[in-house]
């Protein structure tokens, strides 16, 4: 059975009953699926038992003013019938075929790709071709699930004809933790769900090596491998999933594209990069958080931290405010910073913590480099082997984007 909607209803539904095939719907029924557009109104159908005794189609008012309906309809209905509400004639319904109108059907939400962006943590990017969304959904958005953490996002970026949505949450140890994807959208007062698209890291990168390895992708296929094997040092060190590491897929060939040597490191660390006479806040240390990302964290002494921001300006000149803080049993205060990719383990940050315009403390200058360079004599070796992987990560990240 199918319904052109030209009164505009919002929640159309079809009632049933009276069949010995199928039990009657509850009223207001049976929402009705969105089948297409006839270039003037949405075209709704549903299935109903060719035994029933009487159908009801029935939706919102336009104007929010309640519920509105046909009559009962208890006889002449056959397969591909079409009902519209007559303009003229109070409720009453005229009678056609589906198949005398030219019905523009609704394109399926799908994601047709995946791709990898190397922030602090790994993003996966979910792509949409712009032109199944345009004209056809409002309201759309993604649901993403990685093991029990769910996440909706509704922002997205439109470019080469794609909108993208990312999942931005994807720690190195869980690479090859596969992320779920759902796009949702509405149209006709309807919400329509995709199929789950499910990708990982794991599943990115090789599909890439597979791809581009030749020497032409020289640069590229190091990068890979340096970030597969990041992952793999990660899942050691947290405990996750060690049965199954995220480089264990690598052929010979594909491991001896890797970075081979580990190269010296360098420490930019300075508390005292630009003083200021008498600080009221006071440097405690820098170091990284390494679980879920490659975070810095720094500890600093201050009084009290209500009207205190910090301003971290990169080598690069992009500029972070950071006013988060977090109090410590000694009196001191946390904080972190989030805002570097992998091409810039070893660019310096200069820290500065301001009390409204007013400069309160010196000048930090800092690295996730210096923290690799004070730590590289630790006893814990699966510590040190996490390090390493990771400087080789960023240095292969760093040559990729040409810096």
């Amino acid at each position: 059975v199918y319904f052109q909607n030209n009164w505009l209803w919002t929640n159309v539904s079809l009632h049933f009953w009276g069949s010995s095939i199928e039990a009657d719907t509850q009223w207001p029924g049976t929402p009705m699926s969105y089948y297409g557009n006839d270039g003037t109104y949405h075209i709704y159908s549903l299935k109903v038992p060719v035994d029933a005794a009487g159908l009801v189609i029935n939706g919102n008012k336009d104007d929010g003013s309640g519920l509105d309906q046909t009559p009962d309809i208890k006889e002449g209905w056959f397969d591909g019938i079409l009902y519209t509400m007559a303009w003229d004639n109070g409720n009453q319904v005229t009678v056609g075929k589906i198949s005398d109108l030219e019905i523009q059907t609704l394109p399926s939400l799908t994601f047709q790709s995946g791709s990898l962006t190397l922030y602090d943590n790994l993003a996966i990017n979910f792509k949409v071709d712009q032109s199944v969304i345009d004209g056809n959904y409002s309201d759309v958005y993604a649901v993403f699930t990685l093991g029990d953490q769910t996440t909706t996002v509704r922002e997205y970026t439109l470019k080469d004809g794609k909108y993208t949505f990312s999942f931005k949450n994807v720690a190195p140890y869980r690479m090859n933790d596969t992320v779920t994807a759902t796009l949702y959208g509405t149209n006709g007062g309807t919400e329509y769900a995709s199929e789950a698209f499910s990708y990982s890291v794991a599943t990115y990168c090789y599909n890439m090596l597979g791809k581009y390895g030749t020497d032409n992708y020289a640069k590229l296929r190091t990068l890979l491998v340096d970030l597969l094997n990041y992952g793999a040092a990660s899942q050691l060190y947290v405990g996750h999933n060690t049965d199954v590491l995220v480089n264990a897929a690598l052929t010979d060939a594909q491991k001896a594209w890797a970075t081979a040597t580990d190269r010296d490191w360098t420490s930019v660390q300075d508390l005292e990069y630009v003083t200021i006479v008498a600080p009221m806040v006071q440097w405690k240390g820098g170091g990284l958080v390494l679980k879920e990302s490659i975070s810095m964290r720094f500890k600093i002494h201050a009084v009290d931290v209500e009207n205190l921001s910090v301003r971290v300006m990169t080598e690069s000149g992009t500029e972070t405010v950071i006013r988060d803080f977090t109090q410590t049993d000694d009196g001191c205060y946390y904080f972190y910073f989030h805002g570097l990719n992998a091409a810039q383990m070893s660019e310096s940050v200069y820290l500065s913590v301001y009390e409204g315009d007013n400069v309160v403390s010196n000048t930090v200058c800092y690295s996730i480099e210096s923290y690799a360079y004070s730590q590289q004599s630790s006893s814990n070796t699966t510590f040190v082997q996490l390090l390493k992987a990771m400087m080789k990560y960023g240095d292969a990240a760093k040559s990729y984007v040409g810096k």
